[in-house]
């Protein structure tokens, strides 16, 4: 019987009431220590008390009393954070927890297992064909094979290895091998024979590059050179095509006698005599859609040769601000510049055409009219100012409808 079931006995055994508290604790430690006796015999002595009984005596005793028997036996379970909160639910005082801690026994170490052994270390076995070969791990030399072709290497770690073989008269052979710890890994080579050179070709004549041949040029695309000159930009659904204006006819001249003197004065005072550029025709031959033109201006590279009006036009300008847009009299079997002057005549402003520029490729530019052009007769005109003895290089077109 253990010691709680004693004083249980106890307890039941004396009904009637005892003075003081003192005998009563003495008669329980008695028949415990009675009952320990009894037993030592057949049993070993309890080690101290269980979780469970400190609990029990917890709810049935009070804490100084509990303290004094765990005290006395001990503790044999092992103390942990769960089993404290325990211990402080069934009443524990912190005097109670500070003593168990102190009495209950240390958690034995974990035992851990022994780690395995260390695998050997990899074997390598070279079988090579023809034998005698000397074999490289590394690029350190490990040896020759025999005379049948085999080797054995030892000594090397795990993991991947260049092994190389050389013989004389054959080529070197080369492969990559990952070896494995505790295994026997082998490599089988067959190692070639070097080819000698050919014999050296006489030299042939080396043939002429084959001439370059340019693809032809689209016409219809404005960033494809052109032959220098004026260009309208026409788009017609998914097509577009690039029109050439022409030069016009030479321009001929219409004088008159202005008040104050004769033909051999002009250019004095006042009067003098007033002429007129006209160009023959009522009408430009090339006939475009109205609406907000755009054309493009090539002009000849700096040192190529220019011909025809290019020479005149086109050869002193290398922009489009060297040419102004006219808007043209029609007579009825003549075009007019309109102009104001004697011995030189400048186009009104009010006959103008403003439009922008701007270059698109060398030697390339792409002209946009600000506003729309109606029905009419027009022209580019080079220069801008008319002499009275000089050419006219001017570029015309005309506009039947109006804009599409």
């Amino acid at each position: 019987m253990d010691f709680l079931g004693q004083r249980s006995c106890l307890q039941r055994r004396d009904s009637h009431p005892i003075k003081g508290h003192r005998r009563v604790f003495l008669f329980a430690v008695l028949l415990c220590l009675f009952g320990l006796a009894a037993t030592a015999g057949s049993q070993e002595a309890p080690k101290g008390l269980s979780k469970d009984q400190v609990i029990k005596l917890l709810k049935e005793d009070p804490a100084a009393r509990v303290q004094y028997l765990v005290n006395k036996y001990g503790i044999a379970f092992f103390l942990t954070p769960e089993i404290e909160k325990e211990l402080t639910q069934a009443g524990a005082t912190p005097e109670l927890l500070d003593l168990v801690r102190k009495l209950a026994p240390a958690k034995p170490a974990e035992v851990k297992a022994p780690p395995p052994p260390p695998a050997s270390p990899p074997v390598l076995v070279i079988n090579a064909k023809p034998g005698q070969a000397e074999v490289y791990v590394d690029d350190e030399r490990r040896g020759q094979t025999s005379a049948g072709g085999t080797l054995k290497v030892s000594g090397l770690a795990a993991g991947s290895h260049l092994v190389r073989l050389t013989l004389a008269g054959y080529q070197s052979f080369e492969i990559n091998v990952e070896l494995t710890a505790g295994e026997t890994n082998t490599v089988a080579a067959k190692l070639l024979p070097v080819e000698p050179p050919p014999a050296p070709k006489k030299e042939e004549p080396a043939a002429a590059p084959p001439a370059q041949v340019k693809a032809p040029s689209d016409p219809s695309r404005p960033l494809t050179p052109h032959e220098p000159g004026i260009y309208c930009f026409e788009q017609k659904g998914n097509t577009q095509e690039l029109v050439q204006l022409e030069q016009a006819p030479a321009a001929g001249r219409s004088a008159s006698s202005g008040r104050g003197g004769g033909i051999f004065g002009a250019g004095f005072g006042g009067g003098g005599i007033k002429w007129k550029s006209m160009i023959y025709g009522s009408k430009a031959r090339l006939r475009l859609p109205g609406g907000r033109l755009v054309f493009y201006f090539y002009f000849a590279p700096p040192d190529a040769s220019a011909s025809g009006y290019s020479e005149t036009a086109f050869r002193p300008s290398t922009t489009p601000n060297g040419f102004i847009l006219v808007h043209l009299e029609s007579k009825k079997n003549e075009r007019q510049i309109p102009a104001k002057g004697s011995v030189t005549a400048t186009v009104e402003a009010k006959e103008l055409i403003p439009f922008d520029y701007e270059k698109v490729a060398p030697d390339i530019y792409k002209v946009q009219l600000k506003n729309d052009l109606g029905p009419g007769e027009y022209g580019f005109l080079f220069g801008g100012v008319l002499q009275a003895m000089g050419d006219v290089s001017l570029f015309d077109f005309g506009i039947d409808g109006g804009k599409k």
